[in-house]
């Protein structure tokens, strides 16, 4: 006599136990993690470049603004210089700004357009920064041309 369920349970398969990963999934998983690393130390690498660049930045808008604060008013002559500080050069170049005739007329101070341009290296780049700004022509008492007594 033969009983169903025992020979049902002689032909089924057995249920296999896994007693951890197989290879194929230890490999996807290593090479998942090694391009999640790659992506951020790249990330990284990018991140720190841009604040050192940023860093240069900030540096060169300081010693352009120490330039632009350096004269008060400028010379009739006018003010070109240059120079080198801490890795960076710059150059100060005046030219006298266009106005319209009723201005000078009126007795107003003539004015001088200053450029201010700062270069440095940086990884084997040229970078560069320019400023300009307006300043006021300045008046050496005793002039003809005197309209206010200079204070400077």
């Amino acid at each position: 006599m033969s009983y169903p369920s025992l020979s049902m349970a002689r032909h089924a398969p057995k249920p296999r136990l896994q007693q951890g990963f197989t290879l194929i999934e230890v490999l996807v998983a290593m090479v998942i993690m090694a391009m999640g690393l790659a992506l951020l130390y790249q990330i990284l690498g990018t991140n720190t470049q841009a604040v050192s660049m940023t860093s240069q930045y900030q540096r060169a808008a300081m010693l352009g603004q120490s330039l632009l604060a350096a004269h008060d008013a400028i010379p009739e002559s006018g003010w070109n210089a240059q120079g080198q500080s801490g890795g960076y050069s710059w150059s100060a170049r005046t030219q006298p700004y266009q106005t319209s005739s009723g201005r000078q007329e009126m007795g107003l101070v003539p004015l001088h357009q200053l450029n201010i341009d700062i270069q440095w290296q940086e990884n084997g780049n040229t970078r560069a920064l320019n400023l300009a700004t307006l300043k006021p022509q300045r008046y050496v008492q005793g002039t003809a041309r005197e309209a206010t007594p200079a204070e400077n």
